[in-house]
């Protein structure tokens, strides 16, 4: 069971969480289906490798990576999420804060 007081969708309510993970049969594909998160991660070979995932009900991220040397990698990477928040001047405690962002990312990767 997960439980999270500032989740987006039915706050209050422990939900439970299942993933199946599995090798594919597609050479370097890897993959995680459940709720709430999803991951897939595909490597053709040495120096590229994808990642998409997602967390439900508001969060995806996705990256795309080529490895220059063993230590040093150019990598792409798109990521949003929504996360809401309690607001504490609110009498009624009925208001809500949705705070969303969307990055998108370019660089360059050192791994020591």
């Amino acid at each position: 069971l997960n439980y999270n007081g500032n989740r987006n969708i039915l706050p209050d309510v422990p939900l439970p969480g299942v993933s199946l993970a599995r090798k594919s049969r597609i050479d370097g594909l890897r993959y995680i289906v459940g709720f709430p998160y999803s991951n897939a991660v595909y490597q053709p070979d040495d120096r590229w490798r994808f990642e998409l995932g997602y967390t439900l009900p508001f969060s995806l991220s996705a990256r795309a990576q080529y490895s220059l040397a063993d230590n040093l990698a150019l990598f792409g990477q798109f990521n949003t999420f929504t996360r809401g928040f309690w607001l504490e001047d609110d009498d009624n405690n009925n208001d809500r804060l949705f705070f969303t962002q969307r990055r998108l990312e370019l660089g360059l990767e050192y791994q020591a």
